[in-house]
């Protein structure tokens, strides 16, 4: 069986299930969530998004400052994986020595600022 179909049977099952206790098909459940989060996603998507200045490290990783640690952690090894003069797949040693200091610089930072551990 291809691994479609293996989703698209998984998808029916949860769908019955959540009609057996809810009454209600996954289909109605999506459309009210929808409509309870429509002004939020309009809100959003016509806000500007916080883009760091060009010489901050988060430029270089090509994220936003207010961006979650696991964000950053995947964008740091994702340009690691590319620009590694050894071993990646368009290697650029100036480029990844500015990405691992910039991630470094970050790191560093996001661990001074954390609070001090209640004694």
């Amino acid at each position: 069986m291809s691994r479609r179909k293996e989703v698209v049977r998984a998808f029916r099952d949860i769908d019955d299930l959540i009609h057996v206790f809810t009454g209600k098909r996954l289909s109605q459940h999506f459309r009210r969530i929808a409509e309870l989060v429509e002004e939020d996603i309009k809100r959003a998507l016509k806000s500007e998004p916080t883009i760091a200045p060009n010489g901050s490290p988060y430029a270089v990783l090509h994220c936003r400052p207010d961006a979650a640690d696991v964000v950053i952690k995947y964008r740091f090894r994702s340009l690691v994986k590319e620009l590694h003069p050894d071993s990646g797949t368009h290697p650029d040693p100036q480029e990844y020595q500015r990405v691992v200091e910039a991630y470094t610089e970050i790191v560093k930072e996001r661990t001074n600022t954390s609070p001090p551990p209640n004694k």
